[in-house]
């Protein structure tokens, strides 16, 4: 009887703590007049993704996770002298696969909190706004978990899961770790909401 209960909590993590921390990638987006590239990553990623669900390539797909997830959480990892950050992230993969509630728990505790302190200065000249969108964002992920996500996961639907990940962590990469994020010329600049 306790397996549904953890099961259902780590479910309740994943729709309200871990998921929608991607949605700062519309807020920088939007910061910096980026939105059409944004849209661009996130739609090549799941477009892409389909076709290789489609053609039966998912170690594809789970190489690019695994790879792309090594890259993103090296932002959490402290600076060892001598010990790129690279490796201290990759030895984390491992880790998740043998033991999910290690994953939970890095994810709220370390990753989810980092991600926001590194993007406060997005999330900061537009705080009400922002916070508005995060906490709609939240209750629709927490909702839309429970009542449609989990009538439909499918592999497919794992696949396409992973490619909104995947984007998230291109965009990041591309865009908001990059030391001068430059608008797009032929985005226009945000509006004062």
């Amino acid at each position: 009887m306790l397996f549904p209960v953890k099961q259902l909590l780590m479910q309740k993590y994943v729709s309200t703590i871990i998921a929608p921390h991607g949605i700062t990638d519309i807020m920088h987006a939007n910061e910096y007049g980026l939105m059409r590239r944004v849209y661009e990553i996130y739609a090549s990623a799941v477009i892409g993704t389909h076709f290789l669900h489609v053609g039966h390539y998912e170690p594809i797909i789970n190489a690019v996770f695994i790879v792309c997830s090594i890259a993103h959480f090296r932002h959490d990892m402290p600076v060892v002298e001598k010990v790129p950050r690279y490796v201290l992230s990759t030895s984390l993969i491992p880790m998740f696969a043998i033991c999910n509630p290690t994953f939970y728990a890095y994810m709220i505790f370390i990753h989810v909190p980092n991600h926001y302190y590194m993007n406060w200065r997005y999330i900061e000249p537009k705080l009400v706004f922002n916070l508005g969108v995060l906490f709609a964002f939240t209750l629709l992920l927490s909702f839309g978990w429970d009542i449609f996500f989990q009538r439909f996961v499918t592999d497919y639907f794992i696949d396409i899961m992973k490619s909104v990940v995947i984007a998230h962590i291109v965009y990041e990469e591309s865009y908001i770790h990059k030391k001068d994020p430059l608008r797009e010329i032929t985005d226009k600049p945000p509006e004062d909401i």
